[in-house]
This record gives C-alpha cells, sequence and structure tokens, in this order.
C-alpha cells in the first residue's frame, strides 16, 4: 500500500489530493483511489493562520517595548504581515492631522534581489498618490487582483512595481490615520488576507500610540 498527498496550484488557488495506491497480486493489477482534500487542507491552513495571527499581535506590544525606535518597530511589524499574508512587500504611509498629505514611514520588500528600507521625510500630497491610495479616498479598505485592468501609477518615486495588493485604512476619531498595505503575493488575496492585514494593522496603530504616550509620561517623570 502506498499513500500520498499532492498539490495542483494555480494563480487563483491550490488544489490538494490524497491519492492510496494498492498492488493486487493475484490480479497483477495496481488500484488508486483519489480523493479531493481541499476543503480540509484549507480549513487546516485557516487555523494555522488564525493562532499565527494571534500570536503576532501578542507580540507587537512587546516588540514595541524592545525596539529602540517608533521606526524600528513599524518596519518589523511589516515584515509580519509579509509572512502572514505571504506577500512580497508591504508599506505603511501615515496621514496628516488634515488629512491633504501624506508621509511614507516604512517600505518593506522581500526576496533575494530587493530589500528593506525605512523612509523619512518622504511627505507628498494625497491626491497625486495612486490607486492603492483609494483606501483612503473611499474610507475603507482596496483589495486588486487583476492589475491589467488597473492604474498602478501614482508610487511613491524609487519604489518597485506593485501589482495585486491590499491597501487599508486605519481609522480614529473618523480620520484616516494610517495606511497600511501588502502587495505581489504569488496568488489572488482573499478575504481571510484582508482581515489579517486589518487587523494587525489596526493593533499596529493601537501599540504606537500607547508607545507614544509612555515615553512621553516617562520625559515627564
Amino acid at each position: 500500500h502506498t499513500h500520498f498527498e499532492y498539490a495542483l496550484p494555480n494563480e487563483h488557488s491550490t488544489a490538494y489530493f490524497e491519492a492510496r495506491l494498492a498492488y493486487l497480486p493475484d490480479q497483477h493489477q495496481i488500484v488508486a483511489v483519489i480523493r479531493n482534500i481541499t476543503e480540509r487542507k484549507e480549513y487546516e491552513k485557516n487555523l494555522l493562520s488564525q493562532a499565527q495571527r494571534a500570536k503576532v499581535l501578542l507580540e507587537l506590544p512587546k516588540l514595541a517595548d524592545t525596539l529602540k525606535t517608533e521606526k524600528e518597530f513599524l518596519q518589523t511589524a511589516l515584515k509580519k504581515i509579509e509572512l502572514l499574508t505571504g506577500s512580497t512587500l508591504s508599506f505603511i504611509h501615515l496621514l496628516n492631522e488634515d488629512e491633504d498629505s501624506i508621509e511614507l514611514v516604512a517600505w518593506s520588500e522581500s526576496g533575494p534581489n530587493s530589500y528593506c528600507t525605512i523612509v523619512t521625510d518622504k511627505h507628498y500630497p494625497i491626491k497625486q498618490a495612486g490607486i492603492w491610495a483609494d483606501a483612503f479616498r473611499k474610507r475603507h479598505p482596496i483589495m486588486v487582483n487583476n492589475p491589467k485592468n488597473t492604474s498602478m501609477q501614482g508610487l511613491p518615486e524609487g519604489q518597485s512595481k506593485l501589482n495585486r495588493f491590499i491597501s487599508l485604512p486605519v481609522m480614529s476619531k473618523d480620520k484616516v490615520k494610517m495606511l497600511v498595505g501588502v502587495g505581489n503575493k504569488h496568488q489572488v488575496y482573499t478575504d481571510a488576507d484582508l482581515e489579517t492585514v486589518q487587523l494587525i494593522a489596526n493593533e499596529i496603530w493601537r501599540t504606537a500610540q500607547n508607545r507614544r504616550t509612555n515615553l512621553h509620561l516617562r520625559k515627564l517623570a
């Protein structure tokens, strides 16, 4: 008896199968039974993803306490979002109080020929930003999986081409305070990916604000 599992990936999803082979010596035949186990694999994958996401949510406050600067904290948090969503790049922008200009705080990329960088003092009008900034304009998440039909103009100067992506706002008192995005996943983004980015982004903002408050209180002490 032989038992094995295999996957058949495509651009949109991956199908999983289980195969069982048995040799019947009396009949000189091999009998094969193949079963689609995609639903089971997706369930297991979702459980693992939720556990990993919960772990990151617990880690963020500890990272804020141990890393020296806010930018280091944001950069580290971005890398964790990339890993959770299978993305190869991520970014964080902060909005000014008037919501008319945007600051690129962190841009992270993964891969053998890519880099990780923290960009400061990169302020520019929000109206010059491309479709990825529609999350600010529309006040809700944007998920694009078919970039061929979409203009990707308006990226920060010097940054890599953005293919499929998720971009979403973090709100506070009816204002957009931060835009967080991930991009260039090898397969399409899903609603589960969007939920993960939103949960982690909200916690990043909350943790960063708590960190600022604590630092301010220490200076006053």
